[in-house]
């Protein structure tokens, strides 16, 4: 019974570290558009239009600590007009050092609301303290061949890497075959 009990803590702990750490909304007035595109803010998301060759979006919000999940975030978004170009997500630390993230608006389904993952540009060093996680800059471009741009940001957070992923699953195999073991012995 104590193996079943100390498995299915360890399950209700791999959810939980699954689930990955909350960063952002866009509902608040911490965000702006900082070149032209209009922005219109509800309690819960910002959405963003426009139509220049490049746009950037800024904003501040409560310090996050995201330690252990560095590697990726997951950006929600409806796109309604898709300039199917690549943007770039850079996170500030307390410090205002910087950690980009890469990621393609064809990533996203087109008008409606989906979340896609965004990778950490490979070979980044410097000091970026992840325990004070407190702004975010979008650069993107849009507008190369006379589209508009079009979306609403709804959320971000970091997610585990897929080799988290990969130990929590053999992490469950492992108990799985002790419990196994244990019980054919019985």
């Amino acid at each position: 019974m104590k193996q079943a009990l100390a498995l299915l803590f360890a399950l209700v702990s791999a959810v939980s570290l699954s689930a990955g750490v909350f960063i952002t909304s866009f509902g608040s007035d911490d965000f702006a558009d900082l070149s032209s595109p209009s922005l219109v803010q509800t309690a819960s998301t910002g959405r963003f239009e426009g139509d220049l060759l490049t746009a950037y979006i800024g904003g501040d919000f409560a310090s996050v600590d995201i330690t252990g999940f560095t590697g990726a975030l997951a950006l929600t978004a409806t796109v309604w007009e898709n300039p199917a170009t690549g943007f770039q997500l850079w996170l500030y630390d307390s410090e205002f050092n910087s950690y980009v993230y890469d990621g393609n608006w064809s990533d996203f389904t087109t008008g409606a609301e989906s979340t896609v993952v965004l990778n950490a540009q490979a070979g980044q060093t410097g000091a970026f303290d992840f325990t004070q996680v407190q702004g975010l800059d979008f650069f993107f471009d849009a507008g190369l061949g006379g589209e508009t741009f079009n979306v609403t940001f709804d959320t971000l957070s970091a997610v585990p890497e897929p080799s988290t992923y990969a130990v929590l699953a053999g992490l469950v195999c492992l108990g799985y075959g002790v419990i196994r073991r244990r019980r054919k012995a019985a």
